[in-house]
């Protein structure tokens, strides 16, 4: 399994994984929808190879300050969660392409914003 590429885990009541997932140094694809986490998994931050993180529809109530090193990260589901505002770190996400926030109780949008690549 240390070759895996795509982890689905949506639509389930976890909160928490277990630290031996940071061993899935081949992982790309990363789905945590509809559960509840209040906090991406420290771990995440170690799978340098995800292009694909969604969390939308959990109980985070700050945007995810373990994902900016996540360099090749393309596509991040954050929707109908409890983030009001995004940090400027954003801009740290070069790759980003696709940022889903709806329904995330936004209160401003950081200038950084226009900086994403």
């Amino acid at each position: 399994m240390l070759n895996l590429k795509k982890l689905d885990l949506s639509a389930n009541k976890l909160n928490r994984l277990p630290k031996s997932l940071s061993k899935l140094k081949q992982l790309e694809y990363l789905d945590l929808h509809s559960n509840q986490f209040e906090h991406v998994p420290s771990f995440v931050e170690q799978l340098h190879k995800i292009n694909y993180l969604d969390v939308s529809v959990n109980q985070l109530k700050a945007f995810p300050s373990n994902i900016y090193h996540l360099q090749g990260l393309e596509i991040l589901k954050l929707d109908k969660n409890n983030i009001s505002a995004l940090p400027k770190k954003i801009r740290l996400l070069r790759q980003l392409k696709e940022l889903h926030l709806f329904e995330s109780g936004l209160k401003t949008i950081p200038a950084d914003l226009g900086e994403l690549s």
